[in-house]
């Protein structure tokens, strides 16, 4: 299965998207190619609930269709958090309520690593434990009751300061002002090369 297959599928699990995969060579994959007159040069393809097609999209191309915002509104932030996890939410929540204009910038998922944890049972308020999908989902939910923006699918890569202001440029070659900036990354494992032996 290609790469790009397994990224795709990722993202929307990981994003609690609904959806099924077929293999191309499948008796599915094969009646929906020809259903849909899909390019095979050009897979994998999502075909959406309103039966649009986009051949090997990007993360971003496939957020956009379900109406994400990927880019940032222009105007100049309060407060920018680059990272939605528990951090980057409870950053959003405190900031927001207090008035500031906040903006989030995640360029995978809600919740980071913790929104895939079955449970969490080491959080403040739950003394049951939560799914790290529910935590996020309730923090993501009490951000925007307050105000709070979000742009999936594109990463902060740069900063850079303007007078009172930073500048941030993002993964699509966008820019976002703010005056000031929380960077709630998280953490990314490193994958050492070492091949892979087959018995």
């Amino acid at each position: 299965m290609p790469p790009r297959s397994h990224e795709l599928r990722d993202l929307l699990t990981r994003n609690s998207v609904p959806f099924e995969f077929y293999a191309a060579d499948s008796e599915t994959g094969l009646r929906l190619i020809d259903e849909f007159t899909l390019d095979v040069e050009r897979l994998p393809a999502v075909i959406h609930y309103d039966g649009s097609v986009q051949h090997d999209p990007s993360l971003a191309d496939v957020a956009a269709a379900h109406g994400i915002q990927t880019r940032p509104p222009r105007g100049v932030y309060d407060l920018a958090i680059a990272g939605a996890g528990p951090a980057g939410l409870g950053a959003a929540v405190y900031g927001a309520s207090e008035g500031l204009r906040t903006v989030v910038f995640e360029p995978h998922a809600l919740g980071g690593q913790a929104g895939t944890s079955s449970m969490i049972r080491n959080y403040l308020g739950f003394p049951r434990g939560i799914s790290g999908g529910g935590l996020a989902l309730r923090a993501w939910e009490q951000a925007l009751l307050f105000g709070a923006q979000f742009v999936f699918m594109n990463e902060v890569t740069g900063l850079s300061p303007r007078g009172d202001t930073v500048v941030m440029t993002l993964g699509d070659g966008s820019q976002a002002v703010a005056r000031a900036v929380i960077i709630a990354t998280g953490v990314t494992y490193r994958r050492r090369d070492i091949p892979t032996r087959t018995t």
